[in-house]
């Protein structure tokens, strides 16, 4: 799998209560077009404490003032152990140039760190059970 460091919203970031990822990624004026990119959250360290935790990706015109773009289901606490990943296959179309995620925590995480990227591959990880819709 390729993981481009410049595409990477957190790496190992720690993930204890709602919070953005620490990193926003400029997509630039017209994102939609060319070769799918999907989105992965991978659990790097096991959570705990928290009930679920479910992932929005947020958009910006000035990487400042953010609005919620789409919301992921939320993924129950048994299933966020290290290893655990699920994905979107892309970041819907239309988006502003500026596009983080935020980590919404249900109950009161104690730890838990989550890596997230975008890459135009997949690995033989992927299955159907890992892919999580979202609600616009």
């Amino acid at each position: 799998m390729l993981i481009d460091i410049n595409t990477m919203f957190s790496d190992g970031q720690a993930v204890t209560a709602t919070a953005a990822s620490t990193k926003s990624l400029n997509l630039g004026e017209d994102i939609g077009h060319g070769n799918l990119m999907a989105l992965v959250i991978a659990v790097s360290e096991v959570f705990a404490g928290l009930t679920s935790l479910q992932v929005v990706i947020q958009h910006s015109d000035d990487d400042s003032t953010w609005e919620d773009v789409l919301t992921t289901a939320a993924v129950p606490v048994a299933d966020l152990v290290a290893g655990y990943r699920f994905m979107l296959d892309k970041i819907p179309y239309n988006t502003k140039p500026y596009v983080r995620l935020r980590y919404v925590v249900a109950g009161t995480g104690t730890g838990g760190k989550i890596s997230a990227y975008v890459t135009p591959t997949l690995q033989e990880w992927y299955g159907h059970n890992q892919k999580l819709g979202g609600e616009r």
